[in-house]
């Protein structure tokens, strides 16, 4: 399939346009607009195996946080896993189609968001407490929000 060329919604020609993959894998212009909601469209289709990718994560933190605090402080492998598990869980949140996170207002989607990215960018300075704090009080929350 040849790659097609989308033509600005204004007659002044003053759109914006995002590269974006075809299904095809030809290369597309497509508006920002489009672009956002094809977006949200594959996101729902794969709400299913996000949320489960999710629960799974959530699983795995229980299990770390079963593991107690003392183990935690003392065992680097614990810290590492605990912070890869977090790292996942961000991830995937950032998947969540918005209709899902909108309609679930009392949990703080951008914040967890944002735990991802300070894992991963800031983990020089990461602070260990945060982490652990994370593991025992977030967690439960964001279950609780994803089982209703």
């Amino acid at each position: 399939m040849k790659a097609q060329k989308r033509q600005p919604k204004g007659a002044d020609g003053s759109g914006r346009f995002v590269v974006e993959r075809h299904p095809e894998s030809d290369l597309v212009l497509a508006d920002e607009d489009e672009k956002r909601a094809n977006d949200e469209t594959k996101r729902l289709e794969r709400l299913p195996k996000t949320l489960g990718a999710l629960k799974s994560s959530l699983n795995k933190a229980d299990e770390l946080a079963s593991l107690g605090r003392d183990r935690f402080d003392h065992d680097w492998i614990v810290q590492d896993a605990a912070v890869t598990v977090l790292t996942q869980i961000g991830e995937d949140v950032k998947r969540l189609p918005k209709t899902f996170t909108a309609a679930r207002p009392n949990i703080e989607w951008s914040k967890i968001a944002g735990v991802r990215g300070k894992l991963t960018h800031d983990y020089v300075d990461l602070d260990h407490e945060l982490v652990w704090g994370a593991l025992m009080q977030d967690i439960s929350t964001l279950r609780g929000a994803l089982d209703q």
